[in-house]
């Protein structure tokens, strides 16, 4: 199918690289832009590209090997902003927030490509802050992802740079990883091939979430399930291999990994029945009794307050790590009742506690 000339143009400011990465040659966007669905001559494109140029400045575009004919490479500048020089406050805001409380969810490549616009969005928010209220926004709202009741923020772990851009490249690209893994279930430093579904971002950690390929049978029963967890900043070595993830784990999904509740499920060292759904029953002071009212366990959650005067909980929730530290969290002002299994769970930690404070460690 050929493209209409301002088509053309689009797609070639769209897909050219960006410095310091390597420029294309025409032969070799004439390949990508047919790959597409669309076809054109590389004579034209070549003009389209002197004629951008032009228009725009070698400031913008430059060539690698201008003295080379079609063989020259082409790309954008390091800092070339080919976005709308209106950018209005609406973005600006809305990219600040980006910035700053979602970077980490981006691809590096991507955060290089978007860092025009950041620093666009940076000027925009300072001019107008004092005329408009709106471009004070960023600075009066802050993610905050404490996935335990009441818990502390703490400082992430740090993570390899050349780790993170390689598992990011993976799980973009859908390849198998090759990593070199340091345990803790295994209590040691252990090989694998990982096929990657996706990142889980947390508030104190990022875990790679993939399938292992072929698990040794002497490592964590963990390592086998069909969504495992790797946090990223445990990983020593990350190596792209030079193939696609299999069929069947590229049908599994972020989405799923969090429905079917596998990212609640215990990582080691507990005692708890993994992926249980169970009916938790509680008692609650009055505090948490107000606090579970206005932001509910489960859709079926029910709240009593008892003819003496004390409130109860039953709720449909998956038994999870998260919810044994949740529930510590909130002692005193929730005692677990049921069921029995986990409740014997609560009170063996509260009981290793007592023991560790009586006896001053």
């Amino acid at each position: 199918m050929r493209t209409k000339r301002s088509e053309r143009i689009a797609w070639l400011l769209y897909h050219l690289p960006r410095a310091p990465k390597t420029g294309l040659t025409v032969n070799e966007l004439a390949d990508r832009l047919e790959r597409s669905g669309s076809s054109v001559a590389p004579n034209s494109l070549y003009r389209d590209l002197q004629d951008i140029q032009s228009a725009l400045g070698p400031g913008i575009v430059e060539c690698e090997d201008p003295g080379n004919g079609r063989a020259h490479r082409w790309r954008l500048t390091d800092a070339s902003d080919l976005s709308l020089p209106g950018q209005s406050l609406q973005i600006a805001v809305a990219l600040k927030v980006l910035e700053r409380d979602g970077s980490h969810l981006i691809p590096p490549g991507v955060l290089d490509e978007l860092a025009p616009l950041f620093g666009k969005a940076d000027r925009v928010l300072d001019i107008l802050k004092r005329s408009d209220p709106l471009a004070g926004w960023p600075e009066r709202v802050r993610l905050n992802r404490p996935w335990v009741r009441r818990a502390i923020e703490r400082h992430p772990p740090s993570i390899d740079a050349e780790v993170r851009r390689t598992v990011n490249r993976a799980v973009a690209r859908q390849q198998c990883l090759a990593l070199e893994y340091r345990s803790r279930s295994a209590d040691s430093r252990i090989e694998l091939v990982v096929h990657p579904i996706g990142i889980d971002s947390a508030m104190t950690q990022e875990t790679l979430v993939g399938t292992v390929e072929h698990p040794d049978p002497a490592l964590p029963e963990k390592y086998t399930r069909p969504y495992v967890q790797l946090v990223l900043h445990r990983i020593e070595r990350a190596r792209l291999l030079d193939r696609p993830i299999d069929a069947d784990v590229s049908r599994r999904s972020m989405r799923e990994y969090f429905d079917t509740g596998e990212h609640n499920l215990p990582r080691g060292g507990g005692r708890l029945t993994e992926g249980r759904t169970i009916r938790l029953k509680a008692d609650l002071s009055d505090w948490a009794f107000r606090e579970l009212d206005e932001s509910p366990l489960s859709d079926d959650q029910m709240l009593t307050t008892l003819p003496d005067g004390r409130h109860a909980l039953e709720a449909t929730v998956s038994q999870s790590d998260n919810l044994k530290w949740w529930c510590l969290s909130m002692l005193p002002d929730l005692v677990v009742t049921g069921p029995s299994d986990f409740r014997q769970e609560i009170a063996d930690a509260v009981r290793q506690s007592h023991i560790a404070y009586q006896q001053g460690r």
